[in-house]
C-alpha cells in the first residue's frame, strides 16, 4: 500500500507523539564529581548543593557529599560514587529545570561516617496533582547497599520532588543508582495523540479502499 505525503506526515507525527510518552528510564549514578562537600551548612537557606545526571539535590541542613566510596573505610562501598549524607539532614531531589518524573528504584545504605547511621530511610514523593506518598525502608547496616524497586515505588509515578530522610540513631544514609523515568501519565498516549494516530490510519484505510474500487 502506497501512502501519499499528507497521510505519511500524519502517521509520522502520531508515532512521534506516541513514542514521546514512553521515555526511557535514566539512572543517577553520582559519578564524575570527585570527592566533594556541597553546601554552607546554613540550614534552611534553600541552597541547591549538588546536581547529577539531570537532577538537583538540596539538603535541609545544606551539607552532604558526592563521594567515591572506595576511598573511605567508614562508608558503605559499592565500588562507585555515591551520595553520602552523614548528618541528620534530609535531602530533596528535583528535576533540573523543573517538571515531574517517576521514581522507579534505588540503592540505599546507612552512613556512620559522622557517628551512627539511620535505622530506616523515609522516602516521600510530592505528587504533581497535590498530596504525598511515602515509603519506609529498613537499614540493616552501614557497610552494604541494598536495592529497592518495583512495588516499593508503585505510588511514585508522577512526582515533582522526592525527599529522603534518615530516621533513628544518627540519621546518616547513603544513596546510589537512583532510577527515574517519565511520569506514569506520560507513558500512556494522550487523547490528542490517539486521535492523531486514528485519523492517520483512517485516512490510509480510506485511500486503500478507493484504490481497490478503482
Amino acid at each position: 500500500m502506497k501512502l501519499n505525503g499528507q497521510v505519511k506526515t500524519i502517521l509520522c507525527a502520531a508515532i512521534i507523539a506516541f513514542a514521546a510518552g514512553r521515555a526511557q528510564a535514566a539512572t543517577i549514578t553520582f559519578e564524575g564529581h570527585s570527592n566533594t562537600i556541597f553546601g554552607d551548612e546554613n540550614a534552611g537557606n534553600g541552597l541547591i548543593v549538588g546536581s547529577s545526571n539531570g537532577f538537583d539535590f538540596t539538603s535541609s541542613g545544606d551539607h552532604f557529599h558526592f563521594i567515591d566510596s572506595t576511598g573511605f573505610a567508614t562508608l558503605p562501598n559499592d565500588g562507585t560514587g555515591i551520595l553520602s549524607e552523614d548528618r541528620d539532614y534530609s535531602i530533596r531531589m528535583t528535576q533540573t529545570g523543573g517538571g515531574s518524573f517517576s521514581l522507579l528504584g534505588l540503592d540505599f545504605a546507612g552512613d556512620a561516617d559522622n557517628g551512627s547511621s539511620a535505622t530506616s530511610l523515609s522516602i516521600t514523593g510530592f505528587l504533581t496533582g497535590g498530596g504525598t506518598v511515602t515509603t519506609n525502608l529498613g537499614i540493616v547496616n552501614s557497610t552494604s547497599f541494598f536495592t529497592a524497586g518495583g512495588a516499593t515505588f508503585a505510588g511514585f509515578g508522577d512526582v515533582t520532588s522526592v525527599v529522603f530522610d534518615g530516621i533513628g540513631a544518627g540519621g546518616g544514609f547513603a544513596l546510589d543508582n537512583i532510577t527515574t523515568g517519565a511520569p506514569t501519565a506520560a507513558a500512556v498516549p494522550e487523547p490528542a495523540s490517539l486521535l492523531l494516530l486514528g485519523t492517520g490510519l483512517a485516512a490510509a484505510g480510506a485511500r486503500l479502499r478507493r484504490r481497490r474500487k478503482a
